[in-house]
Parts: C-alpha cells; structure tokens; sequence
C-alpha cells in the first residue's frame, strides 16, 4: 500500500510490495521491487503504478494501486 494514499503532485509517497518467490517490478518507471522494501515515488502528476511479480516458472501477477 502506498505511504500516504493520497498526496500532491510533486510530493512523495512510499509503496511497499510484500510477495515471495518472484522478481518484482513496480511500472511506470520499471523500478525493481524486494519484498517488504518501501519505493519512494515521487509522480508529478495522477499516477497510477502497478507492481508486477514473475516467479521463476515464469508465471506473472500484477497489482494496481
């Protein structure tokens, strides 16, 4: 969950995956995700990210916040 959930264009947020066994993604801005560490963002406008986690059978999940 992104850290606050809302905020202003130009401020900054964290987003925490939490997930195992996989290489994760955080997109836009293709930013490599490890299970239970924040990413700080900081979107100049409305943005919506998605984190994608590939496990190494190759199977793919994705979460939008």
């Amino acid at each position: 969950m992104p850290n606050p959930t809302s905020m202003l264009a130009g401020g900054t947020s964290k987003l925490t995956g939490v997930f195992t066994s996989g290489t994760g993604v955080i997109t836009p801005g293709s930013i490599a995700a490890t299970s239970g560490t924040a990413v700080t963002v900081t979107p100049s406008d409305t943005t919506i990210y998605t984190l994608t986690v590939t496990n190494s059978a190759g199977v793919t999940v994705a979460q939008t916040i």
